[in-house]
């Protein structure tokens, strides 16, 4: 009796071990990031801004067809996409994909991806109405790189000093 008790005690330890050592490795995951941005330029910045401070793992495309295709492969364990709403289309490339189309399939495809949308542009009332989307937010171009490391580190939940 007393030898059963233990190994119920031992089984109820290793099983809380593997609980706790489980959930210590999800905490610690690298988060991903999704950059979707025409400007190359710009987007060889944020990916070198982005990239510093907390770890993550960047990923980047250049255009809407790209941004959707890299965005399949990684949804399951992607954390943040950061998209640039008003992106000309890709250069041979038939479907008509806007940052916008972007932003309502991902929303549709894993609404708790957290989506950091980023424009020039004033944004069109459909634009506004997908903001009250929780996990939406908005940066506007020009931004500095405080503000994208702060709208990064705030997504990601990341504690951000006030």
């Amino acid at each position: 009796m007393i030898m059963s008790t233990f190994q119920g005690a031992e089984n109820s330890y290793k099983n809380s071990i593997e609980r706790s050592y489980s959930l210590e490795q999800e905490l610690t995951k690298t988060p991903k990031v999704l950059i979707v941005e025409d400007d190359e330029a710009l987007l060889a910045s944020m990916r070198d801004i982005i990239g510093l401070g907390h770890e993550k793992d960047i990923f980047s495309a250049d255009n809407a067809k790209d941004g959707v295709d890299l965005f399949m492969k990684l949804k399951e364990s992607l954390n943040l996409a950061i998209l640039d709403i008003n992106m000309p289309l890709a250069k041979g490339v038939s479907a008509d994909l806007s940052g916008l189309d972007i932003l309502r399939f991902m929303i549709a495809q894993k609404p708790s991806l957290r989506i950091i949308l980023s424009t020039g542009y004033d944004f069109q009332k459909d634009v506004r109405d997908l903001l009250d989307e929780p996990s939406v937010t908005m940066l506007k171009k020009p931004y500095d790189a405080e503000d994208l490391i702060g709208a990064v580190d705030k997504a990601l939940n990341f504690s951000v000093e006030p």
